[in-house]
Parts: structure tokens; sequence; C-alpha cells
């Protein structure tokens, strides 16, 4: 990302959408194979988002261990769907229907992550270091696919 502004940006993200609602064998309007790591030791938060979330909500944004407040995130602030759970990590996953796949995205440098239910996408969208006018930073973000059930 390069700041051609003249003004310094802090607490800058990049909203990076890992969508399945067209892929028939990880689509998941229920949410019960979507995983995020909670419990401080690889465990998960398996079907949790489904009961989080109500029906009329379509979007929800939770912390992350080490990142910012969400109120400080512009984005968050104007959508102001977030939830206090506040994940291990930068990561979140969907399981297959077959129960053989796992696909998902990872940051180090999380700002939060991020489900839209109706869009049924994830995110672990980076936070990058404050950018001055003219500097360019570039977190990574991956997206994955593997062999696999989610189970740890």
């Amino acid at each position: 990302m390069t700041n051609l502004s003249d003004r310094r940006w802090e607490l800058a993200t990049a909203f990076t959408c890992f969508a399945f609602f067209k892929a028939p064998l990880f689509d998941n309007p229920e949410l019960d194979r979507m995983m995020l790591p909670v419990a401080g030791n690889g465990g998960r938060w398996r079907g949790y988002l489904r009961k989080i979330i109500p029906v009329t909500d379509c979007i929800l944004f939770s912390p992350v261990v080490g990142g910012p407040q969400l109120m400080e995130i512009e984005v968050v602030r104007l959508i102001k769907q977030t939830h206090p759970q506040v994940i291990d990590y930068g990561a979140c996953c969907v399981v297959s229907k077959d129960g053989k796949w796992v696909a998902g995205v990872s940051t180090q440098q999380p700002a939060y992550l991020f489900c839209n239910r109706r869009l049924r996408c994830l995110h672990a969208d980076p936070l990058y270091e404050p950018i001055a006018p003219g500097q360019t930073h570039g977190p990574v973000c991956l997206f994955g696919l593997c062999a696999g059930s989610g189970e740890v």
C-alpha cells in the first residue's frame, strides 16, 4: 500500500476478502463449518458464529490478540457490528461439506477478523504500520487450501 496523500496514515488496513459463496463444496450459509482460533491453545470457535450473529445481521468484526481496539478503525465504526470474543491470532477458515478440505486466510499482523453472513466470506485483514506520505508498506495475507478436517 502506498500513501499518496499529504498526511500520515495510522491504523490502515487492507480488506482482504476470502469469499466462497459460489464454491458449492465450501458454501456455508449456516456458519457451522467456519472456524476461528480461540481458547489460547488452538481451540476452535466452530459453529459459534451461527449463534451470535442474529438473522438480521450479516457481518461481524472480532478483535484479535495484540490488535488495535476495534472502534479505532474507521470501517468498524461505520458498520458497528462487533463481538467482544477475542481471537487468538489472525486466521480463519471454512471446512468443506465433505470434511476433507480446509480453506482459509491468515495474516501475521491482523487488524481484526471479519465474517459476512450474507456473502459467506471471511477476512483476516492485515494492519499496516503507520505510513508516511510517499511511503509504501506491504503486510502479507495468505490464502490457503489443504486436505484435512480442521480438527486440531
